[in-house]
């Protein structure tokens, strides 16, 4: 017979099914037998295989609507029938294709009140078929959800599961939640949350949750006794329980009477903990929650809108949390992150901006054993100095750090491993750490060693809501620099200007001097020491001739940028003076040939754009590892540098004066803005008096504001990547660069540029503009290093590794002086004191003391590099020959005493290259033409320590050995530009 030939096929063979089931009448009676085995062996075969495809349901749904339409005939056949219905129903095809006759049919049966076992079978149908929106109307006009409502009454864990969760699919419609309120679903639902089941919990959970989506569904619930259970469901075992649960009261809670009682129900705590539970679903509809519950309280807090901004959502979620738990962060741990976070902040001007740490160590009795920062890039970490400041008293002690450790340099004894080998008992962290390859890596690195580390925000805190805030405040603003760059990938950008009340910088004849006081001048000044460069417009230098100093002795002096797309600039004017601080000009390809080559000549650094624009700048200053850039500019930059994005904040001082004029300039040019709703708005915007003006300061949208900010950063929203780049090399070179600038369109590469002398050059500082490095053949290749707290920083000169070798001059062909040996802070530190050694002068000897005792790397070089430039006749007469030999001496001795940095070394495979952008002697220059020689150093010596070379008395090399490696090192490995051989020339390194 045909039957028994199709009972043998594969049960996936739906259009033999449907040909069996329209061939054979009544074939529900006459032919059950055969008709219940290829049931049986299409449920077992399809049940878990979801994905079979959509094409061979169609021919199949119709017979089963047949089936459905002529049941109930026998318990067997009812559950068989509507299992395969439900097999079915999980594709989209088969929904839809069920229609409006299938969807009455199951409806009818569930009307007929059948046995238990049917009406959970066709109420799962249901689930799955209602995921369709035609169905779910079908649903509603047949009087589905009344029979899908008694249900819920009814007893068994499948029947009321499957009723709620057929409700649950219904209401993701808004008809089918009207109508689900209208039928008496809500008291229904809520009397099933104490189940004891927890896919009853689940399903009636997640249905009050959809329900809930509608505003007149949310008192229903609230009157008829929801929101208790639903809290009580946010501690249950299961995720997905949790999950639902705070969903619903995500939705309850816009109501203010729902979120009162969900507040006064302590929901708060149980909230915040799912925040950090492996539940995404979970996590999103808590945060929502306490979104809904805790932001208006703060409309209630004092000290206005920007600290309201300022707090994250975890920081004030948890404080409800260390309540109910009596555990916590207290009042007083978070006044030591503040002064952490204020001492970090005390190396600002005397030293270029840089991760500032700060550390207060306490003893389990509350007395105050130290208290260090990190005074600059290389130098001493702060955990380290306050470990060797507390001494044995350090054991068992608390340690407050307002930024996480960041132990960039490989050594084990650096950072946290100072407080790890201190024994440290506890660590109260403020911040995690802004740059991606540190974050979370020096917390992790003490809770392995025992070490209790409480981050602020993650931690439950015991002090009231304001202590939280300022704590939190004075860590984001100790690293305000950081936290901008690591998030938007370009240096913090501020724009500086003094105007009248009446909104003027100048008066119509462009006399500037002065609208603003001498106590907001000196804030100026104090803006200039904490940023690595200032920029100005060609309009400033002709119209103000300003020499862009800080008008301090000492401490560090950032270099000041000019644009001007033309060059027509002054001869002569304050800032091509290079003796107080650097200038850089930035100028469009081709301008002014003859006037580039005179201020090259004065030391001025001249670097070339195909365009010049205020984002090609920032890209460049990013290249150039700079944290912070003030723009003091006119209103005619101001206005591009602002629509492009590149500014984050502004410094506006506003004296109480008056000048008028039609023509005098304002300080923002046209933005293109032609109603007020342009306008753009500042956030965390503060007043503050400056003697009598007023400083209005606050970020634009290209920021957001600290706490928008961190909260990137939190979820790793990073814009356009990390601080991974750059810091100066022990060069210093000065070089007529070309840089190519952004292309006029999204897409559009650049024209490629051509140098002065006709040499190639290709823009790497460009967003989406690669850099042309010859030594990159394919991706992987290249491990590039500049900044000390890149992720190998402990290849940088900066980074902080003493070196014992003499104090005398390393000959040219590698011999070491016999004098004693003497420990060098820093490899920079003895490059750029052996400029001098050997040099029988007073002035020499005294140059080579004060670079040796200089406290950083940074502060090393400046000496180094200042003395060289403003007496020249002090430098060694072979240093050009020598300098070569001394850098190989110097990274010997550093890479053979230090574990850390070797270990880093040799872990490196690829080609090595110091990522300076304006070195074309030690780097590889902004177009890659660069020697590279550090590079080239390292990866000689990364050879030898791989084969075995002698690592003790580091000091001692073989002559012919330091010599060799520079010697080989400075062999030409590839063709240079000869724009790259000019550049490389002037390297004052």
């Amino acid at each position: 017979m045909v039957e028994d030939e199709i009972i043998t096929k594969s049960p996936s063979n739906f259009q033999a099914m449907a040909t069996f089931i329209r061939a054979t009448k009544n074939c529900l009676t006459r032919s059950w037998p055969q008709l219940a085995a290829l049931l049986t062996a299409y449920c077992d075969a399809a049940d878990d295989a979801p994905s079979l495809s959509n094409s061979s349901y169609n021919s199949y749904v119709s017979c089963l609507v047949e089936l459905v339409e002529a049941l109930p005939y026998t318990l067997h056949a009812a559950l068989l029938v509507l299992k395969a219905l439900k097999v079915q129903s999980r594709q989209p095809a088969a929904r839809q294709a069920f229609g409006e006759r299938g969807m009455c049919a199951v409806v009818a049966l569930l009307a007929t009140g059948p046995e238990a076992q049917v009406a959970a079978e066709a109420a799962n149908a249901l689930l799955n078929l209602c995921y369709e929106r035609s169905n779910v109307d079908a649903v509603l006009r047949s009087g589905g959800l009344g029979p899908l409502v008694r249900l819920l009454q009814q007893s068994g864990e499948d029947v009321q599961a499957n009723a709620a969760g057929a409700i649950q699919s219904i209401c993701f419609q808004a008809p089918g939640r009207v109508s689900a309120c209208a039928a008496g679903a809500v008291p229904a639902l809520v009397a099933l949350l104490g189940s004891g089941h927890t896919s009853v919990q689940a399903r009636v959970a997640g249905a009050l949750h959809n329900l809930s989506s509608d505003a007149s569904a949310i008192a229903l619930i609230r009157r008829a006794g929801g929101i208790p259970p639903l809290v009580e469901l946010l501690g249950a075992p299961a995720w997905g329980v949790c999950a639902s649960a705070a969903g619903a009261l995500q939705n309850l809670s816009r109501e203010i009477a729902s979120r009162q009682a969900i507040s006064s129900l302590g929901a708060v705590p149980s909230l915040a903990r799912l925040l950090s539970c492996p539940d995404a679903q979970a996590q999103v509809c808590a945060a929502g929650a306490l979104l809904n519950i805790v932001g208006p309280v703060l409309e209630d807090l004092p000290g206005g809108p920007a600290q309201r901004r300022a707090r994250p959502l975890q920081r004030l979620v948890l404080c409800g949390a260390a309540e109910s738990e009596g555990r916590g962060l207290t009042e007083q741990d978070l006044a030591y992150l503040v002064s952490a976070a204020e001492l970090a902040d005390q190396s600002a001007g005397l030293t270029a901006p840089h991760p500032n740490s700060g550390c207060v160590l306490v003893a389990p009795g509350g007395r105050v054993l130290s208290q260090t920062f990190q005074r600059a890039q290389g130098s001493e970490s702060a955990e380290r100095a306050a470990v060797a400041a507390a001494g044995s008293a350090a054991r068992g002690a608390t340690a407050y750090l307002n930024l996480e450790s960041g132990d960039c340099h490989g050594d084990l004894d650096a950072s946290t491993g100072a407080l790890i080998s201190a024994g440290v008992a506890r660590a109260v962290v403020g911040l995690r750490h802004p740059l991606a390859h540190l974050r979370g890596a020096g917390a992790a690195a003490m809770q392995r060693a025992g070490v209790a580390v409480e981050v602020l925000g993650e931690a439950p805190v015991l002090a009231p809501p304001e202590r939280c805030d300022d704590a939190l405040g004075a860590c984001l603003r100790a690293n305000e620099a950081l936290l901008h760059r690591a998030a938007t990938g370009r240096p913090f950008s501020v724009l500086k200007y003094a105007m009248t009340a009446d909104g003027k910088i100048a008066t119509s004849a462009g006399h500037a001097a002065w609208v603003s006081s001498p106590a907001s001048r000196q804030l100026v000044f104090e803006a200039r020491a904490r940023s690595d460069a200032i920029v100005v417009g060609g309009n400033t230098v002709r119209r103000d001739n300003p020499q862009l100093t800080t008008r301090r002795e000492g401490g560090h002096t950032p270099a000041r940028i000019v644009m001007s797309r033309t060059l027509d600039l002054p001869q002569n004017a304050n800032l091509w003076d290079v003796s107080t601080a650097p200038t850089i000009v930035m100028t469009q390809r081709g301008a002014r040939r003859a006037f580039q080559d005179a201020l090259s000549a004065l030391g001025v650094e001249v670097v070339q754009f195909d365009f010049l624009t205020p984002e090609a700048v920032a890209a460049y200053c990013q290249e150039r590892g700079f944290l912070q850039v003030l723009w003091e500019c006119g209103g005619t930059l101001a206005a591009p540098a602002i629509a492009s994005g590149v500014i984050h904040k502004a410094l506006a001082f506003i004296a109480p004066k008056l000048i008028g004029g039609v023509r005098a300039p304002s300080p923002v040019g046209e933005l293109g803005n032609v109603e007020m709703t342009q306008a753009l708005s500042l956030a965390d915007a503060v007043w503050q008096p400056v003697g009598p003006d007023m400083l209005l300061s606050g970020y634009l949208p290209a920021s957001g504001g600290l706490a928008a900010v961190e909260a990137a950063l939190a979820v790793g929203a990073l814009a356009r990547g990390t601080l991974d780049t750059a810091h100066a090399s022990s060069s210093g070179a000065r070089s007529n660069t070309v840089v190519a600038a952004p292309a006029a369109t999204a897409g559009a590469a650049p024209a490629p540029l051509r140098g002065c002398n006709g040499a190639a050059a290709a823009g790497p500082v460009a967003a989406g503009v690669q850099s042309r490095r010859p030594w990159r053949r394919r991706s992987g290749e290249v491990v590039e290093f500049y900044k000390a707290w890149d992720r190998h920083g402990a290849l940088s000169n900066f980074s902080p590794h003493v070196v014992d070798l003499p104090g005398g001059p390393v000959s040219a062909c590698g011999a070491l002086s016999r004098g004693a040996v003497r420990a060098w802070p820093s490899v920079e530190h003895f490059y750029q004191a052996q400029k001098f050694a050997g040099v029988d002068d007073q002035e020499a000897k005294a140059a080579v003391e004060a670079i040796a005792a200089a406290a950083s790397p940074e502060e090393a070089a400046r000496i180094g590099r200042r003395v060289e430039r403003a007496q020249p006749d002090l430098l060694r007469a072979d240093w050009a020959a020598a300098k070569l030999t001394v850098m190989a001496v110097a990274l010997r001795a550093k890479f053979t005493r230090h574990v850390g940095p070797r270990r880093m070394l040799l872990g490196t495979a690829a080609q090595l290259v110091e990522a300076s952008p304006h070195d074309y002697f030690w780097g590889r220059g902004v177009d890659g033409s660069g020697a590279n020689h550090l590079g080239a150093l390292l990866m000689r010596l990364r050879d030898e320590l791989a084969a075995g070379e002698p690592k003790s008395k580091p000091y001692m090399a073989p002559v012919g050995f330091p010599g060799g490696l520079a010697r080989a090192a400075a062999a030409p490995r590839k063709p240079v530009a000869p724009a790259a051989r000019e550049a490389a020339g002037h390297a004052r390194g």
